[in-house]
């Protein structure tokens, strides 16, 4: 007997499993959905079902189909075929222990000005940038860019590129300021671009609006580890203006679509075919944010935005993967994250950073608090020491304790 969760691999890691070969899981708790036996017949159909591979192929259309079938099990004597849906690994205490302890890899928060400054803030207490004379002397110069027409921002191991201006994308090295590498070759001068990265240092560069039409792309593209830059079969599955996207486990991408609410998952691995996913609660007609934490080993999403300075504010909004439901954030109600500020992933759970919040005369002023979402609480709590340097509505990404942002350079490390 074999059997395997469809779609999600970064439930597979936990259960040991391998997607095209399957395995059989303990533990898994699912409705069952349906039975297809063995039935001979010239022709191959839905009920002609020789081998796991062939149980794998028929409950993934099932999948495709609109159903919530994510798990099947084939048993070779008999050659039956079983697709289950709703299915979750139901773990032991210990097992829950130890996918939950993810060290935080969080070194310090880069924040981009339009002008091309950037300024530092650190994020570990063992951090170099926790001394000012360091963060100082780490600062380096990228592109200019209109903050309403941003540029895809991303690193690309000790590079932070930038892509959307123009039809270039432009790699700039952190230890050494005016090395800069170009590469030519994007489709359309796009901005507004999602880039999600993935193991291998591949990032996909998803929709974006024209620059000059402003009407939203549908179109795809590749950067990759080396520099190169190359166009992709797969486009996105409708237009979006305002949307969000992350890496989910070693291959998927999810992307939601913050005016409709539409969601979708993509596998790189399988079948690069979008599949539609339930709607979250409250759509966003303003900037959207997300980020992916890991709720006793299970990836959650979490998802926030506005609709305007006055428009309604709701509790951030948590996509649970393995049941594929949306709930809102369970802590205070009263709770709202700060206007335009930046989501990302750290540890286990994400962090919320800059943005504006009002000050105690009601003055709106840029945020200098880190505030992590609590996974047991549904709180966001207040992390770590004020900032240095407070962030507004800077493109902020998180740098890793590997690049050692403001490391003091020396003749061994210039």
């Amino acid at each position: 007997m074999n059997g395997t969760l469809l779609a999600f691999s970064s439930l597979l890691i936990l259960a040991k499993c391998l997607v095209i070969d399957g395995c059989e899981v303990n533990g898994v708790r699912c409705k069952m959905l349906s039975w297809h036996r063995y039935v001979y017949r010239p022709l191959r159909t839905y009920q002609h079902v020789e081998s796991s591979e062939g149980c794998f192929d028929l409950c993934t259309k099932i999948l495709e189909s609109g159903s919530k079938a994510n798990y099947f099990t084939y048993y070779a004597d008999i050659l039956v075929c079983r697709c289950s849906e709703k299915c979750l690994i139901d773990r032991e205490e210990g097992d829950k222990r130890d996918v939950t302890d993810i060290e935080e890899d969080g070194d310090a928060l880069i924040s981009f000005v339009q002008g091309g400054q950037t300024f530092i803030n650190p994020v570990s207490k063992d951090s170099y940038c926790n001394t000012k004379a360091n963060r100082d002397a780490a600062i380096f110069f990228v592109s200019q860019f209109d903050p309403r027409e941003r540029p895809a921002i991303f690193f690309n191991k000790d590079e932070v590129v930038f892509c959307g201006i123009g039809t270039v994308c432009r790699a700039f090295v952190i230890k050494q300021p005016r090395k800069v590498h170009p590469t030519y070759g994007l489709k359309d001068s796009r901005v507004n671009q999602m880039p999600v990265t993935f193991l291998n240092g591949t990032t996909w560069l998803l929709g974006g609006i024209d620059m000059y039409s402003k009407k939203p792309l549908t179109s795809t593209q590749l950067y990759h580890s080396d520099r190169t830059v190359t166009s992709s079969s797969v486009a996105m599955p409708q237009p979006m203006t305002v949307s969000c996207s992350v890496r989910i486990g070693d291959s998927q991408i999810f992307l939601v679509d913050g005016l409709s609410g539409d969601c979708f998952m993509l596998d790189t691995m399988q079948r690069y075919k979008w599949i539609p996913l339930p709607k979250m609660l409250s759509p966003k007609t303003e900037k959207l944010i997300c980020a992916v934490a890991k709720n006793s080993g299970d990836p959650v999403v979490i998802v926030d935005g506005w609709k305007g300075k006055t428009g309604e504010n709701k509790a951030s909004q948590i996509f649970h993967v393995a049941s594929q439901t949306w709930s809102y954030a369970p802590g205070e109600t009263n709770y709202v994250i700060p206007y335009r500020s930046s989501m990302m992933s750290l540890g286990n759970s994400v962090i919320s950073v800059g943005g504006f919040v009002n000050d105690d005369a009601g003055n709106q002023v840029k945020n200098s608090w880190i505030r992590m979402y609590d996974l047991k609480t549904g709180d966001w709590v207040v992390r770590g020491p004020e900032l240095p340097i407070p962030i507004g509505e800077e493109i902020t990404m998180l740098a890793s304790k590997s690049l050692e942002m403001c490391k003091p350079k020396t003749e061994e490390n210039i």
